[in-house]
Protein backbone atom coordinates (compact mmCIF):
# COMPACT_ATOMS: atom_id res chain seq x y z
CA UNK A 1 0.00 0.00 0.00
CA UNK A 2 2.94 2.29 0.69
CA UNK A 3 4.17 1.93 -2.89
CA UNK A 4 0.73 2.09 -4.44
CA UNK A 5 -0.14 5.24 -2.50
CA UNK A 6 2.65 7.05 -4.35
CA UNK A 7 0.62 6.47 -7.52
CA UNK A 8 -2.82 6.89 -5.92
CA UNK A 9 -2.27 9.31 -2.99
CA UNK A 10 -5.82 8.83 -1.64
CA UNK A 11 -4.83 5.31 -0.55
CA UNK A 12 -2.38 6.68 2.03
CA UNK A 13 -5.22 6.99 4.56
CA UNK A 14 -5.58 3.17 4.62
CA UNK A 15 -1.90 2.36 5.06
CA UNK A 16 -1.84 2.10 8.85
CA UNK A 17 -5.17 0.24 9.04
CA UNK A 18 -4.28 -2.77 6.93
CA UNK A 19 -4.36 -6.29 8.36
CA UNK A 20 -1.07 -8.14 8.61
CA UNK A 21 -0.36 -9.75 5.28
CA UNK A 22 1.50 -12.84 4.26
CA UNK A 23 3.18 -12.87 0.89
CA UNK A 24 3.36 -16.34 -0.51
CA UNK A 25 3.87 -16.29 -4.26
CA UNK A 26 2.02 -15.34 -7.35
CA UNK A 27 1.70 -15.91 -11.01
CA UNK A 28 1.64 -13.42 -13.82
CA UNK A 29 -0.43 -14.24 -16.85
CA UNK A 30 1.53 -13.35 -19.94
CA UNK A 31 1.89 -14.14 -23.60
CA UNK A 32 5.09 -15.49 -25.13
CA UNK A 33 6.24 -12.01 -26.14
CA UNK A 34 4.80 -10.39 -23.00
CA UNK A 35 2.21 -8.29 -24.84
CA UNK A 36 -1.31 -7.98 -23.36
CA UNK A 37 -4.45 -9.28 -25.01
CA UNK A 38 -7.34 -6.86 -25.55
CA UNK A 39 -9.78 -8.01 -28.21
CA UNK A 40 -12.80 -10.00 -29.29
CA UNK A 41 -12.36 -13.75 -28.90
CA UNK A 42 -14.21 -17.00 -29.34
CA UNK A 43 -18.01 -16.99 -29.42
CA UNK A 44 -19.94 -13.85 -30.35
CA UNK A 45 -19.95 -11.39 -27.46
CA UNK A 46 -16.75 -12.73 -25.87
CA UNK A 47 -13.76 -10.51 -25.17
CA UNK A 48 -10.43 -10.80 -23.42
CA UNK A 49 -8.66 -8.18 -21.36
CA UNK A 50 -5.67 -9.92 -19.87
CA UNK A 51 -2.09 -11.13 -19.93
CA UNK A 52 -0.98 -7.87 -18.32
CA UNK A 53 2.01 -9.67 -16.81
CA UNK A 54 2.67 -7.66 -13.68
CA UNK A 55 2.40 -4.24 -15.27
CA UNK A 56 -1.39 -4.21 -15.09
CA UNK A 57 -1.68 -1.03 -13.07
CA UNK A 58 0.28 0.75 -15.77
CA UNK A 59 -1.50 -0.74 -18.76
CA UNK A 60 -5.00 -1.42 -17.43
CA UNK A 61 -6.54 1.86 -18.60
CA UNK A 62 -5.27 1.52 -22.16
CA UNK A 63 -6.10 -2.18 -22.43
CA UNK A 64 -9.49 -1.58 -20.85
CA UNK A 65 -10.21 1.20 -23.34
CA UNK A 66 -9.38 -1.10 -26.26
CA UNK A 67 -11.79 -3.75 -24.99
CA UNK A 68 -14.48 -1.17 -24.17
CA UNK A 69 -14.25 0.19 -27.72
CA UNK A 70 -14.50 -3.34 -29.11
CA UNK A 71 -17.57 -4.06 -26.94
CA UNK A 72 -19.19 -0.77 -28.01
CA UNK A 73 -18.25 -1.47 -31.64
CA UNK A 74 -16.32 1.80 -31.81
CA UNK A 75 -13.30 2.33 -34.07
CA UNK A 76 -10.04 0.97 -32.71
CA UNK A 77 -6.70 2.73 -33.05
CA UNK A 78 -4.41 1.53 -35.84
CA UNK A 79 -2.09 -0.13 -33.32
CA UNK A 80 -4.84 -2.24 -31.69
CA UNK A 81 -3.86 -5.27 -33.79
CA UNK A 82 -0.73 -5.65 -31.64
CA UNK A 83 -3.02 -6.61 -28.75
CA UNK A 84 -5.36 -8.86 -30.72
CA UNK A 85 -5.11 -12.63 -30.28
CA UNK A 86 -5.34 -13.03 -34.07
CA UNK A 87 -1.76 -11.78 -34.29
CA UNK A 88 -0.80 -15.42 -33.71
CA UNK A 89 -2.37 -16.31 -37.06
CA UNK A 90 0.40 -14.33 -38.78
CA UNK A 91 3.36 -16.62 -39.53
CA UNK A 92 5.74 -13.65 -39.81
CA UNK A 93 4.78 -12.48 -36.33
CA UNK A 94 5.38 -15.97 -34.90
CA UNK A 95 8.76 -16.12 -36.65
CA UNK A 96 9.76 -12.83 -35.04
CA UNK A 97 8.80 -14.11 -31.59
CA UNK A 98 10.76 -17.32 -32.09
CA UNK A 99 13.78 -15.48 -33.54
CA UNK A 100 14.22 -13.17 -30.57
CA UNK A 101 15.66 -14.34 -27.29
CA UNK A 102 13.98 -11.41 -25.52
CA UNK A 103 10.76 -12.44 -23.79
CA UNK A 104 9.75 -8.84 -23.22
CA UNK A 105 9.82 -9.47 -19.47
CA UNK A 106 10.00 -6.21 -17.55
Amino acid sequence: MRGLSTIVPELEQYRDRLPETVIDAGYYTKTAENRPLACRVGPEGSYVCGALSGFGILAACGVGELVANAVANLPLPEWAHWFDIRRYDDGRYISEIVATADSGQL
